[in-house]
């Protein structure tokens, strides 16, 4: 009986050497680096989605003879600003993987956080809801919105320079709309995965990691048939 307990006791005493202890300074480490990082890849979005407004624009003006450009030109002009804002933003991409390494304990990994960071964490959650709702609001309004110019030009049966710069309105306002949104549910998912609640509480980040689990198995067995 002696030993059984021993046994157990040691079992215990494993797992919870195998469950990393986070501090405050680092908690606040990795909500500030995701907040970078995601701040980052918005301006990478962005970047593509404006990438095709330079040669809708330009198409629009050659079409309604606004300036001196055959339309082949105005294509032609487009599409190599295209590749530029597009290879600029795919940069923005590549840089913001550098800080992926620094969330493997938090995102992959089970952890405990040392005394007293989960209530100041918690506060901050409940904190930023406010700022969350708001800000997720105006940006999926601005995305709702963004389509109504193009919508009521095709209704109305205008030119095709004018379907044209609708468009133009629609990407740019939809695109300052998911600029908005990237970087606030960022910190909004960083809050909740620090404090363990919403799609992070154990019970679902269980469920994940044996959904995870069941796919590299899939991924095993499908490659061992081919």
């Amino acid at each position: 009986m002696k030993d059984e307990i021993e046994e157990v006791h040691t079992i215990v005493e494993d797992k919870e050497q195998n469950i990393i202890r986070i501090s405050l300074e680092e908690a606040t480490q990795y909500v500030d680096t995701k907040i970078e990082m995601t701040k980052r890849i918005s301006r990478g979005v962005i970047l593509c989605v404006y990438s095709v407004v330079p040669l809708l624009f330009l198409l629009a003006m050659a079409e309604g003879s606004w300036i001196d450009m055959t339309p082949s030109l105005a294509i032609a002009t487009g599409l190599v600003l295209l590749l530029i804002l597009v290879s600029f933003g795919v940069s923005y991409f590549i840089r913001s993987n550098q800080y992926e390494i620094d969330f493997t304990k938090f995102e992959e990994e089970e952890f405990e956080l040392e005394y007293g960071v989960r209530g100041i964490y918690k506060k901050k959650a409940q904190t930023y809801r406010d700022t969350f709702n708001r800000k997720m609001s105006i940006s999926l309004s601005m995305l709702i919105m963004s389509a109504i110019p193009l919508l009521l030009a095709a209704l109305l049966g205008q030119s095709t320079m004018l379907l044209f710069l609708t468009i133009v309105v629609l990407l740019l306002v939809a695109g300052i709309g998911i600029y908005l949104m990237i970087p606030v549910v960022a910190e909004n998912t960083a809050y909740n995965l620090i404090i363990s609640e919403g799609e992070y509480s154990p019970k679902i980040r269980k469920k994940h990691n044996a959904l995870r689990s069941l796919e590299v198995s899939i991924g095993h067995l499908l490659l061992l048939f081919i």
